[in-house]
């Protein structure tokens, strides 16, 4: 209840996951890094990196993970975040580095900046598109505002403009370069001004 309470996010039920034994239960967790599916292939290819002789289908738990012909997924992406939770703090850098030799360009992104590649992950960043200003807002926002480039902070401000979160969006504004900084205030400017405009026609008396 805590949990939810500060999160708003109920627990996973993840008694399946707790009920594998190791060393399967730490090569579902480092599958978790790839994401909540991944094609068979790449899960293959990386667990080979991390010393596992078995078969894929050793690690499909019913109700957890499962095989298809095309990928291993996990039931859902809650649960693969909640797996990739159990990995040790010592082994995660390493597990992140292999992980994102394989990922695609996004996740590897992320991957590296977790194992403290910063550089590098914003680097791969800076090349993403993402299709709306939701998904940016979704995919950037969570990241420590140190590790934003210029570029990184001006995509994350204007996305958080196009979606009404002009307090946020302004204080992005220092890390941003100058001529992103000057557009980017004069976005908020007319934004907000149209705001407050629509705003008093609303309240206006008849």
């Amino acid at each position: 209840y805590s949990r939810y309470l500060e999160s708003a996010q109920l627990p996973v039920e993840d008694s399946k996951f707790a009920m594998v034994r190791e060393p399967k239960r730490s090569y579902i967790a480092a599958l978790a890094l790839l994401g909540a599916s991944i094609p068979r292939e790449l899960a293959t290819r990386f667990l080979k990196e991390i010393l596992f002789d078995h078969r894929l289908e050793d690690l499909v738990i019913p109700g957890l993970t499962e095989l298809s012909a095309d990928a291993f997924s996990f039931a859902s992406e809650t649960m693969r975040a909640r797996c990739s939770e159990h990995i040790a703090p010592a082994s995660r850098p390493a597990l992140c580095r292999a992980a994102a030799l394989l990922a695609e360009r996004t996740r590897a992104a992320f991957l590296l900046i977790e194992c403290g590649e910063v550089a590098e992950g914003v680097a791969l960043l800076e090349h993403v598109e993402w299709p709306d200003a939701h998904q940016t807002i979704a995919a950037l926002e969570p990241l420590p505002r140190s590790s934003l480039s210029p570029r990184l902070a001006a995509g994350l401000a204007n996305a958080l403009t196009d979606c009404g979160r002009y307090a946020v969006a302004r204080d992005l504004a220092p890390l941003l370069d100058p001529d992103s900084h000057e557009l980017l205030m004069a976005r908020l400017e007319r934004r907000t001004g149209d705001y407050l405009r629509a705003l008093a026609a609303a309240v206006r008396p008849d």
